[in-house]
């Protein structure tokens, strides 16, 4: 990876890695990659910083000659859709999706609402790193307009795709985030009646942390149940991730929840391909077989799923964190659109989500990740290409991304993070304690090789 771009974009602490600086030096190099020319729009999530960066993002795009065009807080999502509804030549959006507050990030998407990928992003660093920017003439600086009616427009699209539903009633957890301004309004539309936690965007998040997952969520299972609501969602920071809470309270398992509707995306297309990543639940594998459709991983990261989807002509695109990529609305992961999916499918179905998911198994998956100096990992990975089928030798091995060894209804992930100074291990059983067989051995042997590749 590079110094600035990780698997999402750049992302820090503010005012220490991520500075307005940086900010300014970002839109030039932006405006630079895009030959000073072309509208971009900008969203940002609901961070006390988001405006600042805003502004800096927006000054080095104005200096490099291009249109800008905001459109204030705005999930991840909704930008993405922008640029293409708006006919942009590109995209950012401010945020740090489920990190805490005192982060956050610039990511950028292209027209096609497809994140920037890593080849692009190598093309725009060196023009940060080394101020390699293209200004424009005085008389050719962009031009800044404000557009709000980006999220109407999001929504518009969204009921065109979905069918009304009528008497459900959901609690929707927004996280102070930036989907307080869109779900529980596009839910209404629907028919739903709707009750809003935690939705009046606030940068500071305090009502609960901005990452969805079940220790952050005991207000959302509490209200669920004290109203007996038929379902229970919540989002994080930025609105690109979906967490789903049933009607009895209980956390649903995003592998489950991604099975369960690639399932039955598969049933209405009659077939088709349906995408995630390879550190996915096989789970999802043998519902997409089960009904006849057919199954492609990726690297981790949503512009790596994105990118298969149009590839192989997907109707679905996931992953494990709880993303959904519907490709006739959008290729970035929307919250919102799949919350929307969801609602259909228990409208169709007259049933309870608890019901729909006792045809999904629930697998045993551990995650776990061990230091490892960034200058070593790459080192580390080739050593363990080698030494890893020692201690499993009758997996089989893939290198999507990282190592994945698949054995007899299990497997093994080791990859090294884009993001952290870690190497990420993952293992799925059907039993528990199998599970955690699986992830000691291989531990083990990566803790191993780290310390003789320190020496």
């Amino acid at each position: 990876m590079g110094k600035l771009f990780g698997t999402s974009g750049i992302r820090a602490v503010i005012n220490e890695q991520l500075t307005p600086d940086l900010a300014i030096k970002a839109g030039l190099a932006l405006g630079t990659y895009l030959e000073n020319k072309g509208k971009v729009i900008i969203g940002r999530d609901t961070r006390t910083s988001g405006e600042m960066l805003e502004h800096a993002v927006s000054s080095g795009l104005l200096a490099a000659g291009c249109d800008v065009l905001k459109i204030g807080v705005a999930p991840t999502p909704t930008t993405s859709f922008s640029t293409k509804y708006f006919q942009a030549s590109a995209g950012v959006i401010i945020t740090a999706s489920h990190n805490p507050p005192e982060y956050n990030g610039i990511k950028f998407f292209n027209n096609t609402t497809i994140a920037f990928t890593p080849e692009q992003e190598e093309k725009i660093e060196p023009i940060i790193l080394k101020e390699r920017y293209k200004l424009a003439e005085w008389d050719k600086v962009g031009k800044a307009k404000t557009i709000d009616t980006a999220i109407e427009a999001h929504i518009k699209t969204i009921l065109s795709h979905i069918k009304a539903c009528n008497g459900l009633e959901i609690v929707v957890d927004c996280g102070n985030g930036a989907t307080s301004l869109l779900t529980p309004f596009l839910l209404k539309d629907l028919g739903c009646k709707v009750i809003a936690l935690n939705a009046q965007p606030d940068g500071f998040f305090p009502g609960r942390s901005p990452e969805p997952i079940p220790e952050n969520l005991q207000n959302l299972i509490d209200v669920i149940k004290a109203t007996n609501a038929d379902l229970g969602i919540a989002h994080d920071g930025d609105g690109d991730r979906i967490v789903v809470i049933d009607e009895r309270g209980n956390f649903v398992s995003p592998d489950r929840l991604f099975a369960l509707i690639a399932s039955n995306v598969i049933k209405e297309n009659k077939g088709g391909t349906i995408v995630t990543t390879v550190d996915a639940s096989m789970c999802i594998d043998e519902a997409v077989n089960k009904v006849g459709g057919k199954i492609i991983k990726t690297k981790v990261g949503d512009t790596a799923v994105a990118l298969s989807v149009c590839k192989y002509n997907g109707i679905l695109g996931g992953e494990p964190s709880g993303t959904f990529i519907i490709p006739e609305i959008n290729l970035c992961p929307d919250a919102p659109l799949a919350a929307a999916k969801i609602i259909e499918l228990l409208c169709k179905t007259k049933a309870k989500i608890s019901d729909l998911l006792k045809g999904i198994p629930e697998y045993p998956i551990l995650r776990s990740k061990i230091s490892c100096p960034q200058h070593i990992k790459e080192r580390i990975m080739n050593k363990l290409k080698t030494t890893i089928n020692k201690v499993f030798p009758n997996a089989q091995i893939e290198e999507i991304d990282g190592l994945r060894l698949n054995l007899k209804d299990s497997w093994i992930i080791v990859r090294p993070s884009g993001t952290e100074s870690v190497i990420r291990l993952a293992a799925e059983a059907q039993r528990k304690k199998e599970a955690e067989e699986l992830m000691s051995k291989v531990s083990e042997l990566v803790k191993k090789e780290i310390q003789m590749g320190s020496k």
